[in-house]
């Protein structure tokens, strides 16, 4: 007896449905339920990789979420840049130990150095010759510095710059000592330095607006003089005050002789009085004050020592180009200034 077809339904997960036809006869017993021989696949003959009933397993893939994609990009983006702050914060910590070893160390010297050079070309009319002579073109060093900065105590540091740029070749700019933690007076400072008056003195020439500063600024601030003074600020950095006095009258090699005047005094104060908290609007005041003693009476063209503008005003001096007299202060002969 033989029976038309048995169908047999296997579902596996994961995979394609698939239908298996298995012709058997009911008389051939249990040997008709025995797996084939000629099958590798095992008990499951539609398995078989030789078989032609086998089809590829094909796996299940979701659609792409783009809100899920731009997530993940962006969690790479973070997690990069938060391995580069991490680098970066190594990198600062590694600099910021060094220097405070080597500030720890005393004493102690950093050695900087600046030059700027100048170059001129005039064009005169006859008038101007007439009246000026001819005016030569050319170039120089404006400056040239070497400086050195460090500490010798916790409290105490000190700053020497020479300048080979000015007439005295070489002429002293800056020479200072400070004594930190000197009580109510904060920091006195002993020695030549911009004196507290104007911003415009204590800014540095790098960070001037124009090539020159103002002439205002020539004619009436002290700029560098040899003294003493005391420099401090509030607790909440809110205010600072400054006070200074010093010699004025002084050469290219920053000496100052005189028993009749030749006595200055300088103060500086600060307030912010208001600021709001992200800092965008706020009102800072400040003033100054400036007393001169020029030595023996005599003011002095320009008060900045170093400076090649600052030569002492001369009353034997002669207004044609072609008249050169000796100076009966100096001894030189100049046309115009000593």
């Amino acid at each position: 007896m033989r029976v038309p077809q048995l169908i047999g339904v296997m579902l596996l997960v994961g995979h394609p449905l698939l239908v298996a036809v298995e012709p058997f006869s009911l008389g051939q017993g249990e040997a008709a339920l025995e797996p084939r021989p000629s099958h590798s696949g095992g008990p499951f003959p539609f398995l078989d990789t030789n078989s032609s009933l086998q089809q590829p397993a094909v796996p299940v893939e979701l659609a792409p979420d783009p809100a899920m994609g731009s997530l993940e990009y962006r969690l790479a983006e973070l997690e990069e840049e938060l391995a580069e702050s991490q680098q970066r914060i190594e990198s600062l910590e590694g600099t910021r130990h060094q220097a405070e070893k080597k500030a720890s160390t005393f004493p102690n010297v950093t050695i900087n150095g600046v030059f700027q050079a100048d170059g001129v070309a005039f064009h005169q009319t006859e008038a101007s010759r007439e009246v000026y002579g001819r005016i030569e073109s050319g170039a120089d060093f404006r400056r040239a510095r070497l400086s050195a900065k460090g500490a010798v105590a916790p409290q105490m540091d000190y700053f020497l710059q020479m300048d080979f740029g000015f007439f005295g070749r070489p002429t002293f700019t800056d020479v200072w000592a400070d004594f930190k933690e000197a009580g109510p007076l904060g920091t006195v400072r002993v020695g030549q330095w911009k004196q507290p008056f104007s911003l415009e003195v204590v800014s540095s020439f790098r960070y001037t607006t124009f090539m020159e500063r103002s002439s205002l600024f020539q004619a009436f601030t002290p700029f560098r003089h040899l003294g003493i003074g005391c420099y401090n600020h509030a607790e909440d950095l809110s205010a600072t005050w400054a006070a200074s006095y010093f010699r004025t009258g002084q050469d290219q090699f920053g000496g100052s002789l005189s028993t009749d005047g030749g006595h200055g005094l300088a103060g500086r104060l600060t307030q912010l009085a208001w600021y709001d908290e992200v800092g965008d609007d706020y009102l800072h005041l400040g003033g100054g004050y400036f007393l001169n003693a020029p030595p023996q009476g005599n003011p002095p063209l320009s008060k900045h020592s170093g400076d090649f503008r600052r030569r002492i005003y001369c009353p034997n001096r002669s207004t044609t180009r072609d008249q050169w007299r000796a100076c009966s202060r100096c001894g030189q002969r100049h046309p115009l200034l000593c």
